[in-house]
């Protein structure tokens, strides 16, 4: 995990806790909040430099509608501090035919990005669209890992998985 800007990761973590419903850690109303959104790009940036993937990834995005605010947010932070970054969304039903809208083609390194990541499901839908069209997953992006088996199911499947948060992080006092 990267330690850079420990007081943007704990006002991060203090909006996601504040935010969380009774029915667990969600991150989509945080994300959809100024504060939270420049947080998210901020960390996310830093998590891609961290891993190495932000010299060769063209574009970030994931299934929608929860990954479209946290590529935003990666995207909006890159673009403001001069380093070109574009975004994509993997539709749940095609539009026009088309699974992926976006700037992505084929060879393009991408990272996929969620919220929440719980079961995996999402991301692997966002992964096996990316590549049918000939981009490479460089790794995946979350902000909150609700640690219920998407990680290992990734990680297993050999994807690394980076989460600013895992939901005991953020519960933990």
């Amino acid at each position: 995990m990267n330690k850079l800007l420990p007081n943007n990761r704990e006002t991060l973590r203090r909006l996601l806790r504040e935010q969380a419903p009774a029915t667990g850690i969600d991150s989509h109303a945080v994300s959809r909040c100024g504060q939270g959104f420049v947080l998210i790009g901020i960390l996310g940036t830093g998590e891609m430099i961290f891993q190495g993937w932000d010299e060769q990834a063209k574009a970030v995005g994931g299934l929608e509608t929860a990954a479209d605010p946290v590529a935003s947010a990666i995207m909006a932070y890159r673009i403001r501090h001069g380093f070109p970054l574009n975004t994509f969304l993997v539709r749940k039903v095609p539009h026009d035919g088309k699974l992926v809208e976006g700037q992505i083609k084929p060879g393009d390194h991408v990272v996929i990005v969620d919220g929440v990541l719980i079961t995996g499901t999402s991301v692997l839908r966002a992964i096996s669209a990316v590549q049918e069209l000939g981009a490479k997953v460089l790794g995946v992006l979350v902000v909150v890992d609700r640690e219920e088996g998407g990680r290992e199911k990734l990680e297993d499947l050999g994807y690394t998985v980076v989460a600013l948060y895992t939901a005991s992080e953020i519960l933990a006092e």
